[in-house]
């Protein structure tokens, strides 16, 4: 179990089991009679004795004369061994704190939405069929569908000193994903995107209006600092935090290199990127990462090779540090492209992969591996309602397995998963519904 005692005194602790309890007459004499060490808490029946309030009122520290007062009337064996303030349960925080955490740094913003029947004409003057202010951001959507799933996810970005910015939060703890990396510089407005889904055609239109200046270098390294105890006992904030994975989604290129430099100076770390299109500052972070996650359009357009696959392994061989590259093909299916090198694990041998609606096929091009996996299908009463966040999402729920050492074939079907639960909902954010103990394998689990 975890537990933590908020604060307690004593020269040494030489026992292997200790007994906590608030009576002196009944937990603590049982204790000593076994020959136990004892912990009595200050905040239970003997409260009032100490001059403090019951549990559970916040705990405090009794007054020294008072504390000794009380300990001096108590027979020898009614003494305790231990007195502490209080004793706090809190097995959410805790052993969320003990699982491997991911940062997602990039773009969070406020998504403006509406529905239409079919993108208007120049000029045109038409009413949306449905609409919604929504929470938005590639990396804020992939911290987000972590959470989740169960990931503990920090998210590294910015937002206004605004209103709006007061909202994106709210979205962001409401989703569960942790905001103490997200900085809010004074004075400048926060990010917001106009998005018009087009039914007619399954596809959206995103007209995004950024802050002023990007997150910096120097604001990168605040914010770590800031979030770590000054007294703790690592050089690295990312190792004090837990962090096992780091996820750029492009923005803000100034602040994603200062968070590689901090990632490399932790043993394994892997660290990921999502790349739609050229965009500043690909040259500096691209090279150091483990995993390329991209869309069907950037590899040839970034690589000039005549198809997909050959794009893929291109990119293998101009970044050396990169284990695999995935390329989402929306209806389509997905395509991973892996050095034969990797260590990690292509399918699972004799597991339940094969149970699901989907199939995946391994190959081989010029000397890589290669992984092809079909989109998860949609319910039979399902349709596409909205595409926006589905490659943010897919890749929460690739990250999602694979942060859990599940083999590539089980992390593409997952992202595949999560990514249809998205396209059946409304704005880019996964929806409540969607549950751990719901994913493929039990991933979740």
């Amino acid at each position: 179990a975890d537990m933590l005692l908020t604060w307690c005194w004593h020269s040494d602790w030489d026992s292997q089991v200790c007994m906590i309890g608030d009576s002196a007459w009944q937990d603590v004499r049982g204790a000593r009679a076994c020959g136990l060490d004892v912990v009595l808490l200050c905040n239970g029946i003997h409260s009032a004795a100490l001059g403090l309030q019951q549990a559970p009122s916040p705990p405090q520290r009794p007054a020294s004369d008072r504390l000794q007062a009380f300990l001096g009337a108590l027979p020898p064996d009614e003494a305790p061994t231990y007195v502490a303030g209080a004793l706090a349960w809190d097995a959410a925080s805790t052993s969320a704190s003990a699982r491997p955490a991911v940062i997602a740094c990039g773009l969070a913003c406020l998504d403006i939405a509406q529905q239409v029947g079919e993108y208007p004409q120049p000029d045109a003057k038409v009413r949306a069929d449905s609409g919604g202010c929504l929470g938005g951001g590639n990396a804020a959507n992939t911290a987000c569908a972590l959470a989740r799933m169960g990931t503990r996810a920090l998210l590294m970005s910015q937002v206004g000193d605004d209103p709006l910015g007061d909202a994106i939060l709210e979205g962001l703890r409401s989703e569960g994903a942790d905001v103490a990396l997200v900085a809010r510089p004074q004075g400048m407005n926060s990010a917001f995107t106009n998005i018009v889904v087009d039914r007619s055609s399954d596809t959206r239109t995103c007209i995004h209006s950024p802050m002023a200046k990007d997150l910096s270098g120097e604001d990168v390294e605040q914010l770590l600092a800031k979030s770590v105890e000054a007294d703790s006992p690592s050089s690295s904030p990312l190792l004090t935090l837990g962090v096992k994975h780091v996820h750029l989604d492009c923005r803000h290129p100034a602040a994603a290199a200062a968070l590689v430099k901090a990632a490399l100076e932790v043993p394994d770390i892997r660290i990921s990127i999502d790349v739609d299109r050229p965009r500043a500052g690909l040259d500096q972070l691209m090279p150091h990462c483990t995993a390329i996650f991209c869309n069907s359009t950037f590899p040839q357009t970034f690589t000039g090779k005549p198809s997909l696959v050959s794009a893929l392994a291109a990119m293998l061989d101009r970044f050396p540090k990169a284990q695999f590259v995935v390329a989402t093909q929306g209806s389509k299916g997905d395509l991973l492209v892996s050095r034969a090198s990797s260590p990690f694990q292509l399918e699972e041998e004799g597991g339940s992969s094969g149970m699901l609606p989907v199939k995946c096929c391994r190959g081989t091009y010029e000397g890589y591996s290669t992984l092809f996996s079909d989109s998860w299908p949609l319910p039979a009463d399902a349709k596409v309602v909205d595409s926006t966040g589905a490659g943010d999402v897919f890749i929460a729920g690739f990250i999602h397995a694979w942060l859990a050492n599940r083999p590539l074939s089980l992390a593409l079907a997952t992202g595949a998963y999560i990514a249809t639960q998205q396209l059946q909902r409304f704005g880019a954010r996964l929806g409540r519904d969607v549950a751990a103990e719901e994913l493929p394998c039990n991933i979740g689990a």
